[in-house]
């Protein structure tokens, strides 16, 4: 064994001249090995340098990574302080506190996985809608946080401790809480028991209203009444006019009167108040059929041209009949009612009409003098006045018996020119005499009549002849009526109304006369106009169901809708309650009825601004309780609300000064409609809204609560999510690390952008552009068109009559009241312009 103790070989004893190698065959193998060391050498270079690229590439996503989630712990550290605030003052309030879904944690521990899988795991492709979802409500909630509203800054005032400032510092030991305002607790206390509010409104609502229906003498009918207390001119004559027509017999024989009770009827309608003068008297109408003292009257011939057969209060049925050219000036181009032919017309006109009141047993009946059959009287007329005169039996009492002892054909006969001229002469004796009799103020007994002769006729009324009559040249007369002794009580009104409409009475052809009927109390007309109110109710029934159909689809809830339905319908009889048990106002006119469609307008109006305030509460509360949201949105829609109604309301009743009283009765009305609108949207949609609320919070799938949440597109993988504003507030863009450092102002800017993805904001912008666009050209239509209104408000005339005409022109009922005007004996009843006032 050799040793080398000295660290080194000699080359000597190395290499022996036996042991000598060839340098030829190891000089290829060095070169060999040199070349794979180099090779080796590079590759761990190559792989250091690997080594060091994958270093600073953890290193980089490392401190992304720590920069998101110093972020996430960040925002999650600020939410649980909220939360632990929050659940501290539910516990001081006491305050339902409701458990979400979900934890704090879980969300951060999603968000947190979920950035890191996106950020440097490419195996197992984590579930993207299930992910977006989730950091969507993470980012609705660093928002919340980040970008305060006016319910999150009204929230932190009410709900949390603030830091009080002193001199310019935060005092941390002096904390305070602003405390909730009386509509605020009220609405809290609403939200913790809605079912009791709504219950308790419902209840005593629906009493208060079968009180207003049942013992308030509520009727659905037109009543005219109250239109002549205007304070006008016009007005004035026209309740002088009623007054003296009510009590013209007692005033014809004022000194009669006088001399047997005492009383100046004269002056004692001039000075002393009449009850009912407007309405009636208040008398039972639902007298016994056959009434024998009027019966006695009529069969005896004294009804004939007496005021019984003309007042109001008896309310006799009376044909109106006019020529085919009554309105034309000329005398000579219209035909007289005294002609031949219009006569025999006239006469069988009659004839048929008493036929249809016998049938129905209308009329008072007397015994015929052919066959002693009884029979209802001829009417009072141009004809029954020509039968007097033929039969030389016109000077005395008129006898029932000889009015129909000539059958028209034989009137006709006998109606010959001579005849005709002598009744004409001795007509327009009798209706001389009575303008001279109304000429002034005196009674019958004290007129002179100087050298004017008497009027023949012993029964005449000046109700045979048009206003016209006395001056015509030939004499023409245009319009007559004819009276008829029928009955007055309910039953039977109705029963002539009835065919009336059915066109049982003769109303002739138009060739040569044409007719129309009503009573002297106007019955048939108000009976028309009854049941044109109960049409225009289903015009009311239009606006509801359009109404309904406008809240369903906004509010997307029929549980809302129909407590708004409930809310419009019951200010009605509430609103009647006051004003009949509180007002005392007992007269309610058509005109109250319009107020229906006024309610209706305003009532939807506050269900839309209740609505939306609560969806906007809950938007900007996503996490608040139900007790929370009531007492910021409730409050905050209730005075709203009451800007808007106290304003219309008050608008309503300043017209009460007006002086008449149809106006004065529905200025109060509608201003009670709209009051108690207000109040019961407070009473009952409120307490649905809470209710509304807490259903939805429990994750109900009710279509009668809610159905926005089945037009929804919900995938498989959504199934289970419980969001519990889903239905209440709109999505917010889901948070990825492209938009995690978006600004404030971005944020509010996509926020903006999917909202103008709705339907109503589409249409608005729509709205407006266009209307941006044309805006000077809309100018100047809206003047042009004011120009217009100005110019046709300046002509207007103003009116010649004091009637209320409801009804067209073209209507039977209106006609026979308009040619009623052109009647001698309604033009002497107005005095013709007489200045007297009573």
């Amino acid at each position: 064994m050799n040793k080398f103790p000295t660290g080194r070989i000699d080359a000597a004893e190395a290499v022996s001249p036996a042991a000598e190698i060839d340098s030829n065959i190891l000089e290829p193998s060095t070169t060999l090995v040199q070349q794979q060391i180099d090779e080796l050498e590079q590759s761990i270079k190559d792989l250091q340098q690997k080594v060091q690229d994958e270093k600073e590439l953890a290193a980089s996503l490392c401190g992304s990574l720590k920069k998101a989630a110093s972020k996430i712990t960040s925002l999650d550290k600020e939410k649980e302080e909220w939360k632990q605030k929050t659940f501290k003052f539910e516990e001081e309030e006491g305050f339902e506190r409701i458990e979400h879904e979900g934890t704090n944690e879980e969300v951060k521990v999603v968000l947190g996985q979920s950035l890191c899988r996106f950020s440097v795991d490419s195996i197992g492709e984590p579930n993207r809608r299930e992910q977006q979802r989730k950091a969507s409500d993470a980012a609705s909630d660093a928002n919340f946080l980040k970008r305060p509203s006016f319910y999150q800054e009204s929230f932190s005032e009410h709900f949390f401790p603030v830091r009080n400032q002193i001199d310019g510092e935060v005092t941390s030991s002096q904390q305070i809480r602003k405390k909730l305002s009386i509509p605020a607790r009220y609405a809290a206390s609403m939200a913790r028991r809605p079912c009791g509010h709504l219950s308790v409104a419902l209840v005593v609502s629906i009493i208060l209203s079968f009180v207003a229906f049942r013992f308030g003498d509520f009727k659905v009918e037109v009543n005219n009444a109250g239109w002549w207390s205007r304070g006008t001119k016009i007005s004035n004559r026209a309740a002088q006019e009623l007054l003296v027509s009510s009590n013209r017999e007692d005033l014809f024989f004022s000194d009669k009167v006088k001399k047997e009770t005492g009383r100046d009827v004269w002056m004692e309608l001039q000075t002393a108040i009449q009850p009912n003068w407007q309405g009636g008297d208040d008398e039972d109408e639902e007298k016994q059929e056959n009434d024998s003292g009027t019966l006695a009257n009529v069969c005896s011939g004294q009804w004939y041209g007496s005021t019984k057969m003309v007042s109001r209060g008896e309310r006799h049925m009376y044909g109106m009949l006019k020529t085919k050219n009554a309105d034309d000036k000329n005398d000579d181009k219209v035909e007289s009612i005294l002609k031949e032919d219009a006569i025999y017309n006239m006469c069988e006109v009659e004839e048929d009409t008493l036929t249809a009141l016998e049938n129905s047993d209308s009329c008072y009946k007397c015994p015929s003098a052919s066959n002693g059959v009884d029979r209802c009287i001829s009417p009072y007329s141009l004809v029954l006045l020509a039968r007097q005169y033929l039969a030389n039996n016109y000077t005395s009492e008129f006898a029932t018996t000889a009015a129909t002892s000539i059958p028209c054909d034989n009137l006709r006969t006998l109606w010959t020119p001579s005849a005709q001229s002598e009744f004409t002469s001795m007509l327009q004796k009798c209706a001389n005499w009575a303008l001279v009799v109304s000429s002034n103020n005196q009674s019958a007994e004290q007129k002179d009549f100087g050298n004017l002769d008497e009027c023949p006729f012993s029964q005449f009324m000046p109700t045979v002849v048009d206003d016209l009559f006395p001056a015509s040249y030939p004499p023409t007369v245009r319009y007559t009526s004819s009276f008829y002794a029928t009955k007055k009580s309910g039953s039977i009104l109705e029963r002539m109304y009835e065919d009336a409409e059915s066109k049982k009475y003769d109303g002739s052809d138009g060739n040569p006369l044409s007719g129309v009927y009503d009573t002297t109390e106007s019955d048939f007309y108000d009976f028309y106009s009854d049941s044109i109110v109960g049409r225009d109710m289903s015009l009311a029934v239009g606006s509801a169901g359009v109404t309904v159909v406008a809240m369903i689809i906004h509010t997307k809830s029929p549980f809302l809708t129909l407590m708004g339905l409930f809310q419009i319908i019951l200010s009605f009889p509430l609103a009647y309650f006051v004003y009949y048990f509180i007002a005392g106002l007992v007269f309610f006119p058509f005109l109250n009825f319009i107020g229906i469609f006024v309610v209706f307008a305003l009532g939807a109006d506050d269900v839309f601004v209740a609505v939306d305030k609560w969806k906007n509460a809950r938007h900007e509360l996503p996490h608040g309780t139900t007790e929370q949201v009531a007492a910021l949105a409730l409050p905050d829609a209730a005075y709203a609300m009451l800007l808007t109604s106290t304003t219309t309301a008050a608008a309503f009743f300043a017209t009460a000064i007006c002086p008449v009283g149809p106006i004065v009765c529905f200025a109060v009305f509608c201003g009670l409609l709209i009051t108690f609108d207000y109040l019961m949207n407070i009473f009952l949609v409120f307490p649905a809204l809470c209710l509304y609320d807490k259903w939805i919070l429990k994750g109900s799938k009710n279509k009668c609560i809610n159905f926005d949440w089945c037009c929804q597109n919900t995938a498989s993988d959504d199934s289970n999510a419980t969001d519990i504003e889903s239905s209440t507030r709109p999505s917010t863009p889901a948070v990825t690390n492209e938009n995690i450092d978006l600004t404030e102002s971005d944020i509010r800017h996509n926020e903006l952008e999917a909202e103008k993805r709705t339907l109503i904001h589409r249409f608005l912008d729509a709205y407006y552009n266009i209307l941006h666009k044309f805006r000077w050209f809309v100018l100047g239509v809206v003047i042009a068109a004011t120009t217009v209104c100005a110019v046709f408000a300046a002509q207007l005339t103003l009116p010649v009559s004091s009637e209320v005409a409801i009804l067209p022109d073209s209507n039977p009922y209106q006609m026979h009241r308009s040619w009623s005007e052109n009647l001698l004996s309604n033009v002497l009843a107005k005095g013709e312009g007489s200045e007297t006032l009573i």
